[in-house]
């Protein structure tokens, strides 16, 4: 199956430029690209110093909000010509939005839709950040930080602008504050691009997630809360010493997602679950939840479940508020059922440590 990479970042940031050095470079295999442009005039496309049989224009638009068809057409066409000879083969699709995209509802789109699904595998969302504006355009703009909230990386641009001397501190630790544990890594002049950025090694993806997301979440602490400036976009991180129950989890979360799906712009985990010998990784984008991967075993000595959740205008205490209780429930529940499980001969209308017996086939909430 091919892959595919979403290229997002702020307007300026240099999405273009970056792309054209990849796509040059000896080495990436061959690729096609779906670009999108806001504005009745394509520019961006002609800028692609590369066949151009391989690019398709979604214009006078913004992508996040163009139906599911639009793309879908757009990919059918490139594997059209692909298949009639009037295109080159390609592996690897690229799809670059515009600048003030959000690329939430592509991520969606790509889980969603059969067609997609049964061609390509999103490999990676890549975002871009000028470095020598990427501070107050995080600060001053939503939908730039809404781009680095979904991205798996993040490439710093436009590096050799820089004043000698001048620290990325700063700018490293507002990217980690609103997206805890994303890689990070600075395009630099005449230095090729980092491939495994965008192709990741089939079978280390997972793990090395896992490793980022200690680090991240390790450092912003129980319930340190970090906000933007002007966007109401805010990150926290929340632990879990006792075991989750998979079930229980599944459903508060649904909840969640259900009732404030569109200000939970990502939710990432790392989860100690009850009878599962390693970790559980999970990752969800607004109302879209992914599968999950089961790890064999926990990448540092720390067995505690980590949830970092990225949101906007969305109370950190009431999330965390809401999946405590309902963690404690399923906690008191499964006491319940292991004394249950030793008072079989207990008949209705008896008591267990004060709790009312029920039979077996009332509803799992009842036992």
């Amino acid at each position: 199956m091919r892959e595919a990479t979403i290229l997002t970042g702020f307007l300026g940031s240099g999405k273009t430029t970056l792309l054209n050095r990849l796509l040059t470079q000896q080495g990436f295999p061959s690729s096609a690209v779906l670009v999108n442009e806001f504005g009745e005039v394509g520019i961006d496309n002609a800028l692609l110093r590369f066949s151009t049989e391989r690019v398709a224009v979604l214009a006078n638009g913004c992508i996040c909000c163009a139906v599911r068809e639009d793309v879908e057409e757009a990919v059918r066409l490139l594997v059209e010509q692909e298949t009639s000879g009037e295109a080159p083969p390609f592996e690897h699709l690229f799809i670059e939005t515009s600048g003030l995209a959000d690329p939430a509802r592509l991520i969606q789109t790509f889980s969603a839709s059969p067609v997609l699904r049964s061609r390509f595998k999103l490999r990676s969302v890549v975002a871009t950040v000028d470095a020598t504006l990427g501070a107050a355009t995080l600060n001053r703009f939503a939908e730039a930080a809404r781009q680095v909230a979904l991205a798996d990386t993040v490439i710093l641009t436009k590096t050799d602008l820089l004043e000698a001397g001048t620290s990325m501190d700063p700018l490293l630790h507002q990217i980690q504050a609103v997206n805890p544990g994303v890689r990070t890594t600075m395009a630099q002049h005449h230095v090729p691009v980092d491939m495994q950025h965008f192709l990741n090694e089939s079978g280390t993806a997972t793990r090395d997630t896992a490793f980022r997301f200690l680090r991240g979440s390790s450092a912003q602490g129980r319930m340190k809360v970090t906000h933007l400036l002007d966007t109401g976009i805010s990150s926290f991180c929340l632990t879990l010493s006792e075991a989750i129950d998979w079930t229980a989890f599944g459903i508060w979360l649904t909840w969640l997602l259900h009732r404030h799906g569109s200000s939970v712009l990502r939710v990432k985990g790392l989860l100690k679950v009850a009878q599962c010998d390693g970790p559980v990784v999970f990752h969800a984008v607004q109302h879209m939840v992914y599968p999950p991967e089961h790890l064999d075993r926990w990448p540092t000595e720390d067995e505690t479940s980590r949830l970092v959740f990225i949101v906007k205008d969305l109370d950190s205490a009431l999330v965390e508020r809401s999946l405590r209780a309902f963690n404690s429930l399923t906690t008191v529940e499964a006491s319940y059922a292991r004394e249950w499980s030793r008072h079989k001969d207990i008949g209705a209308g008896s008591t267990v440590r004060g709790r009312p017996v029920r039979r077996p086939s009332t509803p799992r909430w009842m036992r």
